[in-house]
């Protein structure tokens, strides 16, 4: 059951960037629903594979996230961090990050 609170949690925050994405105008969607960047068809969008096969670090402060299961919910402080923000988040452009490094950097 945990295993599965994990997968829908990663699942959703990819849900979430992608309406982001969107929002932004940096992605679109066509009629079969897939993901479109500049008119082409997103083969590398990050996915739940692609946030669990990663070191669970962040990699501004080095600190490993806090990830935790109470009440059925899942707590996390992972976020996932573009590296060119005009770019949308495709995996060579993505990496996981704290969210108190990720907003931090903001103010910089």
């Amino acid at each position: 059951m945990e295993k599965c609170k994990y997968k829908q949690y990663y699942e959703l925050k990819v849900d979430n960037y992608i309406n982001q994405d969107i929002i932004a105008g940096r992605i679109t969607k066509n009629n079969d629903n897939e993901l479109l960047y500049k008119n082409k068809v997103i083969e590398d969008y990050i996915d739940y594979k692609w946030i669990t096969e990663q070191d669970f670090k962040c990699y501004m402060c080095g600190e490993y996230f806090d990830i935790e299961l109470s009440d059925a919910k899942v707590n996390s402080n992972l976020t996932v961090d573009r590296i060119k923000n005009e770019l949308p988040h495709v995996k060579n452009n993505c990496r996981l990050c704290c969210h108190l490094c990720n907003v931090s950097k903001r103010n910089l």
